[in-house]
């Protein structure tokens, strides 16, 4: 997981095993783009999406990722604090679980 932040939003960098993937959000802007970070079961590898975030306090980052071509959006909160970065990611509808995913990781920010 890494973030690079700019004056007009970030870019969400996601590496797996299946690959990496990236994802841009504009700040106060939506940002057109496609990923694969949100895959449904073989419903679609790649999705057109609509992304925005801002940061709601100094430690937590807020995007939302709509992928306008399906009913699906996801909300992504990055808690950075320390040198700790925790992600959980919530999805609006689901077949399966609505529980948000949480990754915790050490990051080099300080």
């Amino acid at each position: 997981v890494r973030f690079e932040f700019g004056a007009g939003g970030c870019t969400l960098t996601l590496t797996t095993a299946g690959g990496t993937d990236l994802l841009g959000c504009g700040h106060q802007a939506w940002w057109h783009g496609e990923t694969g970070v949100f895959r449904q079961r073989s419903v679609f590898e790649r999705a057109r999406c609509l992304s925005s975030g801002a940061w709601a306090s100094e430690e937590l980052f807020t995007m939302v990722v709509r992928l306008y071509e399906t009913p699906f959006f996801h909300t992504v909160e990055a808690h950075f604090v320390g040198d700790e970065l925790m992600l959980e990611v919530r999805v609006n509808v689901s077949l399966e679980s609505l529980r948000p995913i949480v990754v915790t990781a050490q990051w080099g920010g300080g």
